[in-house]
């Protein structure tokens, strides 16, 4: 798939926003608790309403999103649900309900700027999550401290500044929570002072995609805006962008809509995007006083995931293989110089010579490969080596007994390169006499190996 520019679908998402047929509903009772944690200058909260979280409702609808996929998902998604009970079960002994990050740019120069604020139960032990957040991925290198009756994560320098920044709600915070239900997910994107001149002055006029015109289309028609995810199996994204009245509303309406039509005259779009038609029909804002609103329900939601997330992690998944892929012929190259240098220079006459330097036969297999390797491979004879290295293994070698120090270009001599049959892209991993590895179109691969010759044993 080709790359999409990230920033205008992101923006074009963000910016269609949500009508429902709901009535409008108060704020969280627990937005009061983070009021010492915010101040003139957040730009962005959200919070994650633990009590309307259900592991068995997510998973069936990821599985029902990608019906076909059931076995490829099935281990990931008990590894994703034994993850997530970890934090459940630690949240749970702190008596918390919600969980806020919280964004300002007063620590901006901070990484990362943000604060997570748990609010405590009565009674709450909130060690085990404090042991969590100092040990587990993006919070790791934060400091936890309890504060105000809240669990704390933020850099240190954070916290030295909360003592003595003052601490203030955004006026626009509680309108922009209590604009749409309590959900599982609710993200609210604030203005700062001065906002709209900052913006007006670096970027006076829209960009051509956005159709143009002045840039107080954007400033004057978003003064807040709020995202809010139901999960399933009700499966509902709603959002909510406040104008300062009905024609600033109706103006950026029309950038939108000039955006998301624009967005599906490029190429990328349209091959990355399966019926992007409906997709621009769905995410185009419906006008509502002096907001815009939009409603997707889960069946639309499915849908759009198929359209716009699955092939990018399909993307992802396929670049992770890639990567995966050029490091097992990185070892394989490795492992096979090695052998080089123990027998005199010359390198081994099959690939399952190697085994004794890989220490696993694991790197001769391609990534998310079925084949369970034996356990005793190692350990036995080289004839049962060889002949499981010829039944199972990914990778063509090439440079059976040559001579290293006779090869007068190892960066453009292969050593070994995956077999064309196992990939599905018209290119192959191949790794060189010098150690290292590349994807090559696998026609330039066809023609480097007939260039290349390979000395006399």
């Amino acid at each position: 798939m080709k790359r999409v520019d990230s920033i205008l679908l992101a923006w074009a998402v963000l910016m269609a926003p949500c009508l429902g047929d709901r009535g409008w509903a108060a704020g969280p009772v627990d937005l009061a608790r983070i009021q010492p944690f915010t101040d003139s200058y957040t730009v962005a909260v959200a919070r994650l309403d633990l009590s309307r979280f259900d592991w068995s409702a997510w998973s069936a609808a990821v599985l029902g999103a990608v019906p076909d996929q059931h076995e490829a998902l099935a281990q990931p998604l008990a590894f994703a649900q034994a993850a997530v009970q970890v934090w459940l079960d630690a949240l749970s002994e702190a008596r918390a309900t919600a969980v806020y990050a919280i964004v300002s740019l007063t620590y901006l120069s901070q990484s990362p700027p943000v604060l997570v604020v748990v609010p405590l139960g009565e009674g709450g032990q909130p060690e085990r999550l404090e042991r969590l957040l100092t040990q587990e991925g993006p919070t790791r290198d934060l400091q936890v401290v309890v504060r105000n009756g809240c669990l704390v994560a933020a850099p240190p320098a954070v916290h030295r500044q909360l003592e003595s920044v003052q601490a203030r709600v955004p006026d626009a915070l509680p309108a922009a929570f209590g604009a749409l239900p309590l959900s599982f997910l609710q993200v609210a994107l604030l203005p700062y002072p001065g906002s709209d001149r900052v913006i007006e002055e670096l970027m006076p006029t829209l960009p051509r995609l956005m159709g143009g015109g002045s840039s107080a289309v954007l400033t004057r028609g978003w003064r807040w805006a709020v995202l809010s995810v139901e999960g399933p199996p009700e499966g509902t994204l709603l959002a909510h962008v406040q104008s300062r009245s009905a024609g600033d509303a109706e103006g950026l309406r029309a950038a939108v809509v000039k955006t998301l039509a624009a967005l599906g005259q490029l190429d990328q779009v349209r091959q990355a995007v399966a019926g992007w038609d409906e997709v621009q029909r769905t995410l185009a804002p419906a006008l509502a006083g002096d907001a815009l609103r939009v409603r997707i329900d889960q069946p639309r939601l499915a849908e759009l995931a198929r359209s716009l997330v699955w092939p990018a992690l399909d993307e992802a998944r396929d670049r992770a293989q890639r990567m995966v892929t050029l490091g097992n012929l990185k070892q394989i190259g490795l492992a096979l110089l090695m052998y080089a240098n123990d027998h005199g220079d010359r390198l081994p006459s099959h690939l399952a010579d190697t085994l004794k330097y890989l220490e696993s036969p694991a790197p001769l297999l391609l990534p998310g490969s079925d084949v369970p390797p034996p356990p005793d491979l190692l350990g036995q004879d080289r004839t049962a080596q060889v002949q499981w290295v010829d039944r199972h293994t990914a990778f063509i070698y090439v440079g059976a007994g040559a001579a290293i120090k006779a090869i007068k270009d190892p960066a453009r001599t292969p050593l070994a390169y995956q077999k064309f049959e196992t990939s599905q892209e018209p290119f192959a991993g191949v790794v060189f006499a010098d150690g290292h590895a590349e994807y090559l179109a696998q026609e330039v691969l066809k023609d480097r190996l007939t260039q290349s010759s390979r000395p006399a044993p």
